[in-house]
């Protein structure tokens, strides 16, 4: 009875968490596209700082669940950062438009975009009244993690129940992920426990016999094969 090929195809994409997109989203020029250039690449603190936060204001660790109305506080609250009074007017909006295109709000790539522009000013309701680029939180935020988070909290958040506590604490429980690759460990970069193959190692042997020529031709594209991208 044939068994069933379990073997990972290296053409498919890897499945990313929301953690790891939102990660990097925020550390690389991606956040810096999205929001014009108001929001330059973050450090991995400060990253682990916005969505410790993110964490707390949707209620979802994994932030799986994020078109979220806020529970309380008569439900003004809504979205990734919880946007609120005339932020909240802004984002309905944006979400509404999203839907009549056939996008659904809870995905992480509209919730990301949208976060970048408002901070850009893209859906300020008037020339002047900005919704939270005025605050320029992103131009000012400290390094380090708790500093980071605190920051955030009081100047771009400004929640009226703050937990301040909950926020530090997923902030530092935050772990960045690992860079994602297709290749098997075969195929990756030598480690010093296996150093790089030298050009005698790579070279037929003098008294080889028969398919000489072939065996270097292997030998060669799988040294190469090793640092392809």
């Amino acid at each position: 009875m044939p068994t069933k090929d379990l073997r990972i195809n290296p053409e498919e994409p890897v499945k990313r968490s929301n953690l790891d997109i939102a990660y990097t989203f925020l550390t690389t020029e991606a956040v810096t596209q999205a929001s014009e250039g108001r929001i330059k690449p973050l450090s991995p603190d400060q990253a682990a700082a916005l969505i410790g936060s993110w964490q707390v204001e949707t209620g979802s660790q994994d932030l799986s669940n994020l078109d979220v109305v806020e529970r309380g506080n008569g439900g003004k609250g809504r979205g990734l950062s919880q946007y609120t009074a005339t932020r909240r007017t802004a984002y309905d909006k944006a979400r509404q438009g999203y839907l009549q295109q056939g996008g659904d709000p809870n995905n992480i790539d509209f919730q990301l975009k949208y976060f970048a522009e408002e901070y850009a000013g893209k859906h300020d309701p008037a020339p002047g009244k900005s919704l939270s680029g005025w605050t320029r939180s992103f131009e000012r935020i400290p390094a380090d993690r708790v500093g980071a988070t605190t920051y955030l909290t009081n100047n771009y958040f400004r929640p009226s129940t703050p937990h301040l506590d909950r926020r530090i604490k997923n902030a530092n429980d935050f772990k960045a992920p690992l860079p994602v690759s297709n290749e098997s460990p075969v195929n990756q970069t030598p480690t010093p426990e296996q150093p790089m193959p030298t050009r005698t190692q790579l070279a037929v042997p003098k008294k080889e016999k028969g398919n000489g020529m072939e065996k270097l031709m292997i030998n060669m594209g799988s040294f190469l094969k090793k640092f392809s991208f």
